[in-house]
């Protein structure tokens, strides 16, 4: 995986570090290292993922679809409104 995404910048795609130096005005301002939840509109979400790049150039741009989490099919692209950042449940353990 980390190989791949070597080769993203190799073949001309832009990488950024956040998605607002790529996307004017983003509702949430996502950034590598982040953990998050994705709910697609179809399917199954999964939590506690990482984003691993922003990147901008590839075929899936023009469908706004910029943000690679570690998953299985990581190299697929994520819309930033499939996306929200994971929240740690803080739950009290009793005595």
């Amino acid at each position: 995986m980390k190989r791949w995404f070597s080769r993203l910048e190799d073949s001309g795609v832009i990488c950024v570090t956040r998605l607002s130096d790529i996307v004017k005005n983003p509702k949430v301002d996502f950034e590598v290292g982040d953990k998050v939840d994705y709910l697609p509109q179809e399917g199954k979400g999964l939590k506690n993922l990482t984003i691993m790049a922003i990147a901008k150039g590839l075929y899936f741009w023009c469908f706004k679809k910029c943000i690679y989490l570690n998953k299985d099919d990581y190299y697929f692209p994520i819309h930033p409104d499939e996306l929200t950042h994971h929240q740690v449940s803080k739950t009290k353990v009793k005595d």
